[in-house]
């Protein structure tokens, strides 16, 4: 009598300090009472149980849901303990309220038009192929962040720690200033028209397919990756040791004429001067003409980007015919040796 009063008054306690609720989304509920279906009773969730589920991955504290029909997630936040939280390829369009103590977000391939904000000790960020058209303010221990395939026009102030940053294909104007710790910067695809100061630490560098970067200052020395191509960088200001060479398109700058390391070249002009040769064209060429002015007498060469040799000769008053030729980007040499000037072309 006295046993069975006892494991009466014990269920009794324990469902007096159970706080059931419900979890709107059925599919997101259906995921959850099949991680842990201790915590439910019936289709009600147990937030008692939820803040430290036994069946928890006590190593990773994780809670995957990724590709599973989600439209809300509502009801996350009562799971304290996660650490890492998938939900990547569903159907959300907001997040709700976030485990305070989530360190990695991965939320990609959905349909999120703005995250409001993020827990605090998120360390790693994957909000990559979403509609976001701004990222909230990041969390001070950030160490990566993958927001490409997005709508965004600017990022927020980078934080400190961040060593990864992958923002190609969106429509960002303007980098903020670089950490001091980055390793890699993969921003593609935008509209760029400058970089930042590169910190040291940077070994990879991808901002090609940004038509009107015309200036880099300074390359990292321990830089061993680099894609220039599709900007309107004419020349390199320096090859880091890293760096193939003949993975390289473009020349290293003559720093006599180039006093900040760079071609002094603006983008918007048809005029463009080259150690005492003024070049005339229009770039992209458009008519089949490539009209060069001030050069005449000087041998020039048009070369694929990949080095195959497509046209040489003299240059004079009549310019080149370049009609021939693919559309494409070909590089056009002026001169020789020391002296050698080469130009970046685009052909349509």
């Amino acid at each position: 009598m006295k046993s069975k009063l006892l494991f009466i008054l014990l269920f009794c306690a324990f469902y007096s300090n159970a706080q059931y609720v419900n979890i709107p989304d059925s599919n997101f509920r259906k995921s959850l009472k099949f991680r842990f279906p201790e915590c439910f009773n019936g289709e009600l969730l147990d937030t008692t149980c939820a803040a430290s589920p036994p069946s928890m991955d006590l190593v990773n504290f994780i809670i995957d849901v990724q590709n599973q029909s989600i439209s809300n997630l509502e009801g996350i936040h009562f799971f304290k303990s996660t650490k890492w939280l998938d939900c990547h390829k569903n159907n959300l369009t907001e997040l709700p309220r976030l485990p305070s103590h989530l360190t990695t977000l991965n939320c990609s391939e959905n349909s999120l038009t703005a995250i409001d904000s993020l827990p605090s000790d998120i360390v790693s960020l994957g909000c990559q192929e979403n509609n976001l058209k701004s990222l909230p303010n990041l969390p001070k221990g950030l160490e990566e962040l993958y927001c490409f395939k997005n709508q965004l026009s600017s990022l927020p102030e980078l934080p400190k720690s961040l060593k990864i940053v992958i923002c190609e294909n969106n429509i960002i104007e303007k980098m903020p200033l670089l950490p001091n710790k980055l390793v890699e910067l993969h921003c593609a695809h935008n509209k760029l028209s400058e970089l930042p100061t590169l910190p040291d630490s940077l070994t990879k560098l991808d901002c090609s397919d940004n038509k009107s970067i015309n200036c880099i200052s300074s390359l990292p020395a321990k830089l061993t990756f680099l894609n220039v191509g599709y900007t309107n960088l004419f020349c390199l200001p320096n090859l880091p040791s890293g760096i193939d060479p003949t993975t390289q398109y473009l020349q290293v700058c003559n720093l006599t004429n180039n006093s900040n390391n760079c071609q002094l070249i603006t983008g918007d002009k048809d005029d463009y001067s080259l150690n005492g040769v003024t070049i005339s064209y229009p770039n992209p060429v458009e008519n089949g003409r490539l009209f060069v002015s001030n050069a005449q007498g000087l041998k020039y060469k048009l070369n694929t980007t990949q080095g195959q040799l497509m046209m040489n000769g003299t240059i004079d008053e009549t310019g080149l015919d370049v009609s021939q030729l693919n559309s494409g980007m070909y590089m056009l040499e002026i001169g020789a040796n020391e002296n050698r000037k080469v130009e970046k072309i685009v052909i349509r």
